[in-house]
């Protein structure tokens, strides 16, 4: 599609998303604008603002696709209560590392953005600062922002498997490359010795003490780097309404974050069916105010809605650090939970308090505005 036709159907998309007003969400609302879902959709950058998404290359040619990506393409930065401000960590030289206020003795949540998104946008700032509110932890934000700038949403979309491999280095690295055994580069291994990583070393990070967590696309960078790390599994992800456009095409598990990937996996499903996956992908899934847009509080013109959706999953998982006010309770589908058929079914906690254990989906309501956790009251359907 030439890009002065692209904007004319963007903007009579705009025009008839003001005529919406207020009215109800429709979740057919794009059937009616032309190339919708097939050359362009609307997806919501870092600060929850739609933007348009290419879908089909223009005229020109797209850049090719590496199959690894380095340091300047991907950054890392430490957080944690001793150190005021974050420490860049290259994964290409140990010492950054072990130098650095990170503690291997202490637990490490890796959190990830999407689409148009970087380490300074919500996803990453507001998880890193509830969690080293709660707790004396290791937080590593993922940046790969330019990767993920291109308005050419399948090149962004091709970057989250090397991304992925890039946090997989960062995790072996953190734990000792010697577990991987003998088809380490050599010199990275000379590396690891020379910074105290020798084989037997104390104080390395434990493979049970590390979180992956990632937000869209990210979610997916976070199933390829579980993936990067098998046979040994990382103790959990959490997906946070992991993207659906292009993903849900691939019938492959290894193509989309699922639950081998680590011991635990847990999704957040809140713009399902849009920009979000809908199906049941972790070993619990779990779908406030029924998983689809829009989520409680998100209005009004249908893709400002979708946008507030697909954020609600992050959101509700800050806050969750914080608390336990998350009660879902197990439920083959929405209208089964909102009618009572599951009243007697068993409850679960969503977010970070979620147990290990927990398997199966689950469902609950929530405020439409923060606190957004109802507790108890969250296990019934909301008028």
């Amino acid at each position: 599609m030439h890009r002065l036709h692209l904007a004319v159907v963007c903007l009579a998309a705009l025009a008839a998303s003001a005529a919406r007003g207020t009215t109800a969400y429709d979740p057919d609302w794009a059937a009616g604008v032309e190339g919708y879902g097939r050359t362009w959709m609307y997806f919501p950058d870092g600060d929850g603002v739609p933007r348009v998404a290419l879908l089909t290359p223009e005229e020109r040619s797209t850049p090719s696709i590496p199959t690894e990506v380095g340091p300047d393409d991907v950054s890392f930065y430490l957080y944690t209560r001793r150190q005021e401000l974050s420490e860049v960590i290259d994964v290409d030289d140990p010492d950054t590392l072990w130098k650095s206020s990170f503690d291997p003795t202490k637990k490490t949540r890796i959190v990830v953005h999407g689409w148009r998104s970087s380490a300074d946008a919500d996803i990453v700032q507001t998880i890193k600062s509830a969690y080293l509110e709660e707790e004396d932890c290791n937080v590593i934000g993922v940046d790969w922002s330019e990767l993920a700038s291109s308005s050419f949403y399948p090149w962004a979309k091709s970057y989250t498997n090397p991304v992925g491999r890039r946090v997989s280095t960062l995790v072996k690295m953190m734990v000792g490359e010697d577990k991987w055994g003998k088809d380490e580069d050599k010199k990275r291994r000379r590396k690891k010795k020379r910074t105290g990583l020798e084989k037997g070393a104390k104080g390395n990070a434990k493979l049970s003490d590390v979180h992956l967590v990632g937000h869209s696309l990210g979610a997916h960078i976070m199933g390829y780097a579980g993936q990067h790390l098998q046979p040994f599994r990382v103790a959990r992800i959490t997906g946070l309404d992991p993207a659906m456009p292009l993903f849900e095409i691939l019938p492959d598990r290894n193509g989309h974050l699922d639950a081998t990937d680590a011991e635990f996996v847990d999704v957040i499903h809140t713009c399902g069916g849009a920009l979000g996956y809908l199906d049941n992908i972790g070993h619990a899934d779990f779908y406030p105010n029924g998983g689809v847009p829009m989520q409680p509080g998100c209005c009004c013109a249908a893709e400002l809605a979708e946008a507030c959706s697909h954020g609600r999953s992050y959101q509700f998982f800050a806050e969750s650090i914080r608390s336990r006010d998350f009660v879902a309770l197990e439920c083959a589908n929405w209208e089964s939970f909102q009618n009572g058929s599951c009243a007697d079914g068993a409850t679960a906690v969503m977010g970070e308090h979620a147990a290990p254990s927990t398997r199966g989906v689950y469902y609950l309501s929530t405020r439409a505005a923060a606190p957004f956790g109802l507790a108890e009251k969250g296990t019934v359907a909301t008028p």
